[in-house]
């Protein structure tokens, strides 16, 4: 039961991620934006990206793995 809860709270936070990302692209002059949006890109693509979504069962297996 708590991996899903996990599995749901990953899942909030790229929706969130993301959200954040169109706000800073809109919100910050693009010099700025196009920057910071790429870091924040690749820091979340170097921690798994989607996996949450992607490979659910993959996903569950780790967590089931650390005891979660």
């Amino acid at each position: 039961m708590i991996r899903w809860f996990l599995q749901i709270i990953c899942m909030l936070g790229d929706i969130a991620l993301l959200t954040a990302c169109v706000i800073v692209f809109f919100g910050l002059s693009w010099w700025l934006s196009i920057p910071l949006i790429y870091i924040t890109y690749k820091v979340w693509t170097g921690q798994g990206g989607l996996i949450a979504w992607t490979e659910w069962r993959q996903f569950m297996a780790n967590a089931k793995k650390i005891g979660i």
